[in-house]
């Protein structure tokens, strides 16, 4: 990590080869302004020049603006930018759903607006998600958003901040006494975790079940009774759904005796939830559930190539044959869609253990005691 730093520091102006912090040359600034804006590309394009980092990463160049069919071009992927894309619009739908469609707007404008900054080599590290001030949100530089007004986006921004049982949103005032609001990265992406998980839960286990989940998620080691009672289940059904779900490994029990004996009498039976190995369970699932689609896709696929045979051509077929080769080609594309919305919600999931992990490992430097 120092090296990653100093190497940071050291990031030299190209025409001149001097560091940027003290490069005299006109348009310093805003070629080290570019090199920035290329880290928050999905794509970047690389070896044409400009502003590149001292080492020897190859990246650096300027920010996407023609097309990818530019032949010697070289390209580079950036995982961080989609992965923040597909967070904000999974956050965004989470937002809209339980607050309606302001608190939507304003959540992607907050979102929006720290993109650039919080997809910094130094940010992604260690998931960082920057203050920011109303003004600087409604700076943003970006077409596809609804702006609303000052008043309108600093009102929402202080409801979500003093709804207490979900306070996705904290504020902090800076030495110039300008407020400042910075979105809870580490519970949007829980409780993103955990609604997905819950919507799996009520598919196998219908309202009930899911019911049980949610309660043992936010009260941990109940009793089977407590269950009964504060989920409002029947004893029967909640019995049986509680056996079913420890069986598919949804939920755990611990045993916690009260004699030595562990006699089962006199033992408590506690039930809870261990998110982390849910999550885990769950992206198996849904990886042997993409095996299944893409293996389908291509039987559909090798369909239509049979349909049409060699050489031949989709004008060739009659009516009732194109409607039927139609037919196949819309079977495709509905398992393509499946397969892209469904490689999105692993996305989401896989985000959300490593949000947890890195959450995990700020707590650790948090609570160290000093040297």
């Amino acid at each position: 990590k120092p090296r990653q730093e100093s190497a940071r520091e050291n990031l030299r102006c190209g025409p001149c080869a001097i560091p940027f912090a003290s490069c005299p040359c006109e348009g310093a600034d805003n070629r080290m302004r570019t090199w920035q804006e290329a880290k928050s590309n999905k794509l970047r394009r690389l070896g044409d020049g400009g502003p590149a980092p001292s080492n020897d990463d190859g990246d650096g160049g300027p920010p996407l603006a023609e097309s990818l069919k530019n032949e010697g071009s070289l390209w580079r992927f950036n995982p961080a930018a989609f992965m923040w894309d597909f967070r904000g619009t999974a956050v965004q739908h989470m937002i809209a759903d339980r607050y309606g469609l302001d608190s939507a707007t304003t959540m992607n404008l907050l979102i929006k607006a720290a993109r650039g900054n919080a997809l910094q080599p130094r940010n992604v590290e260690v998931g960082h998600f920057p203050e920011l001030a109303v003004d600087e949100m409604l700076g943003v530089d970006d077409a596809t958003i609804v702006r609303p007004t000052w008043e309108q986006v600093a009102d929402e921004l202080k409801s979500r901040n003093e709804d207490h049982g979900f306070q996705i949103v904290t504020k902090r005032k800076n030495p110039d006494k300008t407020l400042c609001y910075q979105l809870d990265l580490h519970l949007a992406t829980q409780t993103l975790v955990q609604r997905i998980i819950e919507e799996v839960i009520e598919k196998k286990f219908e309202a009930k079940g899911r019911r049980i989940f949610r309660l043992l998620c936010e009260r941990k080691y109940l009793e089977s009774k407590v269950v009964w009672d504060l989920s409002m289940v029947p004893k029967k059904d909640a019995n049986d759904l509680l056996c079913r779900m420890l069986k598919a490994q949804y939920i755990r029990m611990q045993e916690v005796p009260r004699t030595t004996d562990h006699n089962a009498q006199r033992t408590f039976f506690l039930w809870f939830v261990d998110m982390d190995r849910v999550g885990r369970l769950v992206q198996d699932e849904m990886l042997r559930t993409m095996w299944v689609l893409l293996t389908k896709r291509e039987e559909k696929k090798r369909e239509c190539d049979d349909f049409v045979g060699v050489g031949g051509e989709v004008t060739d077929l009659t009516p009732a044959q194109h409607k039927e080769f139609q037919a196949l080609e819309h079977q495709v594309e509905r398992l393509t869609t499946a397969i892209l919305r469904l490689d999105e919600t692993i996305m989401v999931l896989r985000d959300g253990a490593h949000q947890e992990r890195l959450f995990n490992q700020r707590t650790k430097v948090h609570e160290s005691p000093n040297d």
